[in-house]
């Protein structure tokens, strides 16, 4: 309960939900696993719900009157239930966080800046996999991605799915390398200049200026994780996790960062794919 708890705290502060904070909440209310919050699991949810808002001790009659107008104004179906889809009407969500690529699913093509930033949102504990309710979030997000509406049953088929099909090591999380195999990516950055024995100054140019998103004249943080996966993705040691990736993050800095700011400048870089063409 005190997961949920935390949750229904966060509603309570007039901030929304994520994916993976829904999904949460929606299994702890329906205990029985059956897609519904119905009987005592809605009399549950709905007592919790006006604690939260500040009632602490609602009165039956306060339930009673606070259950017919969840279900007047909710229960779409009118079925005495409430469904994940109608439960993410009651409670205050996040827009889902795919919709910002819409453009880039229908053409099946995500950049690898794109890619990265979707797994650092789905990858809430910062583990280096998908995991739990990290994936059912994910898979949630990625079913109204596509037009379906998500019940915990679709999830779980969905989810049994893609663990077969993606989940090479079948450990039951998800790595960077296999969700590179479920999302649509493009072409690498750097296979533009294939065949090339070494970076043009513009070429280098090129590079700089894509990594370096925010326009800070320095590769820092998630530019610089996804200018690695990159560049070791073109060397064919594509990394299975983001575990593997930061730890070529820190030799990189190690070698590289001369000043030691976590950073690469233009300089920095600029030696470092020297050093790599060299070698």
């Amino acid at each position: 309960m005190a997961g949920t708890k935390g949750c229904m705290l966060e509603f309570n502060a007039d901030t929304k939900l994520t994916s993976e904070e829904f999904v949460k909440v929606f299994k702890e209310f329906d205990k029985d696993g059956n897609g519904y919050i119905e009987a005592d699991e809605l009399d549950q949810f709905l007592q919790t719900l006006l604690q939260e808002t500040g009632n602490e001790k609602p009165s039956p009659d306060e339930m009673a009157k606070f259950k017919e107008y969840i279900l007047e104004q909710y229960d779409d179906n009118c079925d005495g239930k409430i469904s994940m889809t109608e439960l993410e009407n009651i409670l205050p969500t996040e827009e889902n966080y795919l919709n910002q690529f819409r453009e880039e699913f229908e053409a099946e093509k995500l950049d690898s800046i794109q890619f990265i930033k979707i797994w650092n949102h789905y990858d809430s504990d910062r583990s280096g996999y998908l995991e739990g309710e990290e994936i059912e979030a994910f898979l949630k997000d990625m079913l109204e991605q596509q037009g379906s509406s998500p019940s915990p049953q679709r999830i779980s088929d969905y989810k049994d799915f893609i663990m077969d099909r993606y989940d090479e090591n079948k450990d039951g999380k998800i790595g960077l390398k296999e969700l590179s195999r479920i999302l649509p990516e493009k072409d690498n950055f750097f296979a533009k200049f294939q065949g090339k024995p070494a970076l043009s100054r513009e070429d280098f140019d090129a590079v700089f200026d894509y990594y370096d998103t925010d326009k800070s004249g320095e590769i820092e943080g998630s530019e610089l994780l996804v200018l690695l996966r990159d560049v070791m993705i073109k060397m064919g040691l594509e990394p299975d996790d983001s575990q593997e990736l930061e730890k070529m993050r820190d030799v990189v800095l190690g070698v590289s960062d001369k000043d030691n700011d976590g950073k690469l400048s233009r300089d920095e870089l600029a030696m470092l794919l020297s050093d790599m063409n060299e070698s």
